[in-house]
């Protein structure tokens, strides 16, 4: 039963490291996570490897029944901390972190 137990703990905790999203990353001992805007990502882990921003419509109810189109921006970064360690996509809604994918090793 033991034996189980244990088995069944180092699935779960495999399959928790596989997943692509995250909630936060180290970039060396600062912590970078979900909710942090632009410029404190930039303090804690300097310029991004790579950098794009565009523009997207999306429809938001505003907490009533009607519907609204609004136009957020969107900034997408890439850090590369080379091949012993990962590559990290940020993306940024207008200044806040709001998704962090980890995309493998670096290079």
């Amino acid at each position: 039963m033991r034996k189980i137990s244990i088995y069944f703990v180092f699935v779960i905790l495999y399959l928790l490291t596989i997943n692509d999203n995250a909630l936060s990353f180290y970039c060396s001992n600062k912590l970078v996570s979900i909710g942090d805007t632009v410029a404190e990502v930039t303090m804690k882990c300097g310029k991004p490897f790579w950098k794009e921003q565009h523009k997207e419509k999306v429809v938001t109810d505003g907490n009533t029944d009607k519907k609204y189109i609004v136009t957020i921006i969107v900034d997408e970064w890439t850090y590369n901390f080379g091949p012993q360690d990962w590559l990290y996509l940020l993306r940024f809604e207008n200044g806040k972190l709001v998704k962090i994918e980890t995309l493998g090793y670096g290079y």
